[in-house]
């Protein structure tokens, strides 16, 4: 069970090289447009956006990786435990991030979504316009990514439910 734990973590790390490359496209993109659109207020909005998304989903792969590092060293301190004891642990580990997180996850999204959308249908101000639009597309990167997340995530809940060691 611990070798599943472990391919577990690292597989959430494999996530940790789109978010990256995502925020320095974000980020290049958002001092390009600030750079030689900056007179645009649309374009402004929309680099400034760019470059903020880019920096959060840079410093949210670097966390992530971190976060992750973190656990797989600690699996070593879990070699006491018996499979039973790991196999009901990841069970209700993996109960609270299949029901709980994802769940709360889609409604933020959502919500996100939603409350930028009215910016844009409803602000008169085109500097915020392109600022909720660049948000928007850092929320629906987010949102795809935790799609095939969740789907890995439902395949080794699955596993871990029906192991027998």
């Amino acid at each position: 069970m611990l070798q599943h734990i472990y391919q577990y973590y690292l597989g959430e790390k494999s996530g940790v090289i789109y978010a990256l490359s995502t925020g320095v496209i974000f980020l290049l993109t958002g001092i390009f447009l600030l750079l030689k659109f900056h007179i645009n207020p649309i374009s402004k909005g929309l680099g400034t956006g760019l470059v903020i998304a880019g920096i959060i989903l840079i410093t949210g792969s670097f966390s992530t990786q971190y976060y992750n590092n973190q656990k797989i060293k600690s699996l070593v301190e879990r070699k006491a435990e018996t499979e039973t004891q790991l196999q009901k642990s990841e069970i209700q580990r993996m109960d609270k991030v299949m029901n709980v997180t994802f769940h709360y996850a889609f409604i933020t999204f959502a919500m996100l979504v939603i409350g930028l959308s009215l910016v844009i249908l409803f602000s008169k101000s085109f500097y915020w316009k392109g600022f909720s639009i660049a948000f928007i597309m850092m929320i629906l990167f987010i949102w795809i990514a935790d799609t095939y997340n969740s789907k890995r995530n439902a395949e080794y809940f699955e596993m871990v439910k029906s192991y027998i060691s």
